[in-house]
């Protein structure tokens, strides 16, 4: 209403994904999903986004970006956070973002970060995260 846009990292879609990925049944992630909604948006009142982009990359190509990412730091490497040292959380996680996305439908865009085997340059995933931006401004 006041025409600012908020953009947040890690919102409650990550817990869906990273927390849903634990549990074994699928009917257990979706009551887990469901409990999550009620009290993200229900009892704390967060705001529902318009608009989730899920950025896609394959987790081993994610963990190599990590590992080049600590390698580049000025000072002690960055380490590695528990899920991005687990390579089974990360497929598991991967796996459920995507379920979470497509079970969501008309608030996702899934853009694929990589193209051919390679990690697109970063210029290029920003122009296909502003052109979904741009679709709901």
């Amino acid at each position: 209403a006041d025409g600012c846009l908020a953009l947040c990292n890690r919102y409650v879609p990550a817990n869906l994904a990273h927390q849903g990925s634990k549990l074994p049944s699928e009917a257990e992630r979706r009551a887990f999903f469901e409990w999550v909604a009620r009290l993200e948006y229900g009892i704390l009142e967060l705001p529902r986004p318009d608009l989730h982009i899920l950025l896609e990359m394959p987790p081993e190509a994610a963990m190599r970006l990590v590992r080049e990412r600590g390698s580049r730091t000025a000072g002690p490497p960055q380490g590695r956070d528990i899920h991005e040292a687990d390579p089974g959380h990360l497929q598991a996680t991967a796996a459920t973002y995507r379920q979470v996305a497509g079970e969501t439908s008309g608030t996702w865009a899934v853009i694929a970060c990589r193209h051919g085997g390679a990690v697109l340059p970063r210029d290029e995933i920003a122009g296909k995260v502003w052109a979904e931006v741009r679709k709901i401004l």
